[in-house]
């Protein structure tokens, strides 16, 4: 987890460096151009994992998920997508130590906002991871 935070911090900083101007149009091309490293880049492999020998710790078949599983991942991909940009563009409006404050705390928000939208209990176990963070 700490690997995890620390490359995450290095990604702020270094993008905050790449485009030190406020400009919205110059952080979505940076953004784009992301996307389609990974597509380009990453993707590769998972047609190489699909290959893998069956008694091999990577052995999984390449398929489609079902068809009511689709709108639920799509739904997660837009959203993943829509973040990224504004996670890039709050670095690089803003500053990466407000970016990092501000991603940490959609985590109380997001227990609030259960709370008050939907009744759920505010856990002792959830308030407390969400003080840690």
């Amino acid at each position: 987890v700490m690997l995890a935070a620390l490359m995450y911090a290095a990604y702020q900083l270094r993008l905050d460096a790449l485009v030190p101007d406020a400009d919205p149009a110059t952080t979505v091309a940076l953004v784009s151009l992301q996307g389609l490293a990974t597509v380009l880049f990453l993707w590769p492999g998972i047609a190489l994992l699909a290959r893998a020998p069956a008694r091999s710790c990577f052995a999984e078949p390449l398929e489609w998920p079902p068809p009511d599983a689709m709108w639920g991942l799509a739904a997660t991909g837009l959203l993943a997508v829509a973040f990224n940009v504004a996670f890039c563009l709050s670095v690089v409006l803003t500053s990466p130590l407000v970016a990092s404050v501000g991603c940490a705390l959609t985590v109380p928000a997001s227990l609030v906002a259960d709370w008050f939208f939907h009744g759920d209990p505010i856990r002792p176990a959830a308030l407390g991871g969400s003080v840690l963070v």
